[in-house]
């Protein structure tokens, strides 16, 4: 007699639900088109192909600086002060011995860079 009772009421809580209560409003019709978007989207072995795409650009980008003339600016300045004010005759800082005159030094450097023959190593490397 009480599964009878408990029946009839899952059977209105039911009816109820189904007629009185507004339809779920959360529920969404997909095309296809959205679900392949979606599925694009969220893909992690798309997400890692499209990062080895872009380390093998970046891996062609780099090898081709092999092939790029360089220059490069170097500049140099040195200063010995003489801290014994010319009372002895070498200066000790350390490991670094100093002159007892005192001097400074400027230098600069220009230096160009460009491979005209490699030998056949860059084709070697694949590049």
């Amino acid at each position: 007699m009480e599964a009878v009772i408990l029946l009839r009421f899952v059977f209105l809580a039911v009816l109820f639900a189904h007629f009185l209560l507004p339809p779920c409003s959360w529920a969404v019709s997909l095309t296809f088109d959205d679900v392949l978007a979606r599925a694009v989207e969220h893909s992690p072995d798309l997400a890692i192909a499209k990062y080895d795409v872009a380390a093998k650009r970046e891996a062609v980008n780099e090898r081709a600086y092999d092939y790029v003339p360089t220059v490069e600016l170097r500049s140099y300045a040195e200063q010995y002060k003489d801290l014994t004010q010319g009372a002895a005759a070498v200066n000790s800082v350390g490991d670094v011995v100093y002159s007892s005159n005192s001097q400074a030094q400027v230098s600069h450097y220009v230096t160009a860079q460009l491979t005209l023959w490699d030998f056949g190593v860059r084709g070697k490397r694949g590049i």
